[in-house]
């Protein structure tokens, strides 16, 4: 190999270590999937020196892999197929077999499936698969021009920018979902709050019915009560004009689908009501309605009615999270119906219905609690995933830079290599630390006080204000819940305070006492309006997710700032099965 075509070959690898460089620095911090996807495809096409590109994500309601978003073509070169099943297609066949595939779109395109791209004057396409530690997630298809060979050393590098991407979306989606869970269960407190306080038994299952159509983006809903013989003697509706009702001879008799969900005890939930077999059609006057989600509403094995709804906005389908939610409002409008029916009885009766509504508003402040756990969990795992997956992926990077570094090459090509190697251990410095953000291990193996005196030092480090940690009546490991939700609060209140105030110095108190634990974070900064913070969706979230946490415990936190005159946070949290006593003191100093 000649000078030139060494040299050639050392920039073609020295741009493919920067765009996996950059790559990972862009995907440490994004928690949103289409710039994730967008990010990952952009320095694959780099590292592969490829010329247009496309992201297909699996979808777990249609069972097979969706196109998400293109790059470096007009989108009707990849309009042909954008929806593939497991073994269909190249990507089908990426997805079942989970290695890199590369082949000629001109000599084989019965198996490329994109007509656009040959016609477009594409002739080689790799496709690779996205994937994470258990399974894969999506594929990515890259176009060239020209023909291209891959060589094994470019196949496993794509392979590592595959498992690379499919963990960041993973983590993406995962933090979506979770974002919109906890914004349904939000919205379905609020209803349930604004069900529990009305009496009429009419006004509340319209409200059922409306709420059901809100929070599940549907075009109409309808909500039939039945009697003993499975016949509807009332009917809601939610979308459908007053004209379009007065239209209709007659309620619905349970034919089809309805009566599907009348005389059984699960949900129904179909793409399209005309492809189903219970179709019945629709009478005249009806409003034409295509995709289907009902549930019956049972209570006791006995089935009171029907709570459905059509036309998913988007024209998609309905959701398994939309299923949850509309069986969580039957449940409410079954306990509502049966209390109208039992309206009148004996007192003990009606005290009883009473407690069943009141063990339904239980469980939705406990589906709220699952939420955080889950949200804490999941940060158990990222963090495991960047110790694990991500740090050990940049040391493998540097043993091979340092291999490089032995090599007979220019004193140049050394002075390079030796800047690769301190930014990526910068970078892999920067992925662990990240780590111990989101989980650290001292919480769980030495305890609360211990983890803050590590927490407080790495801040110390990082921002270089002074921070100074108190411990008092706390010998003994203290409840799990209690020290999670303390790590937690402290966390926030020293982020925030590191971000927003300019502080110059902070101090953190912890005093347990007379079954409580007080939590007291203090700092000389800037300030702020409470009020006005807390009125922000955006700046109150850390203020709101604090107080969140102390709630699900017991416990509550108060915020005292006054622009110009610093910060105090106060949390004060019970302590159940905990023994107090002693004291502990501990700081760093800047």
């Amino acid at each position: 190999m000649n000078t030139h075509t060494l040299e050639r070959e050392l920039l073609r690898r020295s741009r493919q270590v920067a765009a996996l460089s950059q790559l990972a620095q862009e995907l440490a911090g994004s928690l949103d999937t289409d710039r994730v996807a967008g990010s990952g495809l952009t320095h694959a096409l780099a590292v592969a020196e490829m010329d247009a590109g496309e992201v297909l994500l699996w979808d777990d309601d249609k069972h097979a892999l969706v196109h998400c978003l293109h790059a470096g073509a007009s989108s009707e070169a990849f309009a042909e197929q954008q929806v593939f099943a497991p073994g269909d297609g190249v990507p089908g066949m990426v997805l079942r077999t989970g290695g890199v595939l590369v082949l000629d779109a001109v000599a084989a395109p019965e198996r490329v499936r994109r007509p656009g791209l040959t016609a477009a004057g594409f002739r080689t396409l790799i496709s690779l698969p996205l994937r994470t530690e258990v399974r894969t997630i999506g594929v990515m298809n890259l176009a060239a021009f020209e023909p291209r060979a891959a060589d094994l050393e470019l196949e496993e590098l794509l392979l590592g920018l595959g498992g690379q991407v499919g963990t960041a979306l993973d983590r993406a989606q995962t933090y979506e979902r979770e974002r919109r869970l906890r914004r349904r269960l939000e919205a379905l407190n609020q209803a349930t709050l604004a069900i529990a306080g009305e009496l009429s038994l009419a006004t509340l299952l319209q409200r059922i019915c409306d709420i059901a159509r809100e929070l599940t983006g549907a075009r109409y809903a309808a909500l039939g009560v039945a009697d003993l013989r499975q016949r509807l003697t009332e009917f809601f509706t939610s979308g459908i004009s007053q004209e379009q009702r007065q239209s209709l001879d007659h309620l619905p008799e349970g034919h089809g689908l309805l009566g599907l969900i009348l005389r059984g005890d699960a949900p129904v939930r179909v793409p399209s009501i005309a492809q189903h077999s219970m179709s019945y059609g629709f009478p005249p006057g009806h409003p034409p309605m295509k995709s289907f989600l009902g549930v019956p509403i049972v209570l006791r094995g006995r089935n009171l009615g029907n709570l459905y709804l059509t036309d998913k906005e988007g024209d998609t389908a309905f959701t398994g999270d939309d299923e949850q939610v509309l069986m969580q409002l039957a449940a409410h409008a079954a306990i509502a119906i049966e209390n109208a029916r039992l309206y009148g009885r004996t007192s003990e009766s009606l005290e009883r219905r009473v407690a069943e509504l009141h063990e339904a508003n239980a469980q939705l402040a406990y589906l709220s609690s699952l939420a955080i756990s889950a949200q804490e969990e999941e940060r158990r795992r990222l963090a495991r995933e960047l110790h694990d997956d991500t740090a050990q992926e940049l040391a493998s990077l540097l043993v091979r830079l340092r291999v490089l570094e032995r090599t007979t090459d220019p004193h140049e090509l050394r002075a390079r290599l030796h800047e690769f190697r301190e930014l990526i251990a910068r970078a892999l410095d920067g992925v662990r630390r990240m780590a111990m953000d989101l989980r650290p291990s001292a919480l769980d193996d030495l305890g609360l006080v211990p983890a803050l005196e590590a927490h407080a030092r790495a801040m110390t480090d990082r921002w270089g204000v002074r921070v100074r940690l108190s411990a008092t009546g706390i010998e003994t490991r203290l409840p799990a819940d209690v020290e999670l939700v303390t790590y937690r609060i402290v966390q926030e209140a020293l982020s925030n305070i590191f971000k927003h105030a300019q502080a110059t110095e902070v101090s953190v108190a912890l005093a347990a006492g007379a079954g409580e634990l007080h939590v007291q974070v203090r700092d000389n900064g800037h300030g702020f309006d409470v009020e006005q913070t807390l009125a922000s969706r955006e700046r109150g979230l850390g203020l709101f997710g604090m107080q969140e946490r102390a709630s699900l415990v017991g416990g509550r936190v108060d915020v005292t700032s006054t622009p110009g005159s610093g910060t105090e946070v106060h949390a004060t949290i019970p302590i159940r099965g905990a023994r107090n006593g002693g004291s502990r003191e501990a700081g760093r100093r800047g």
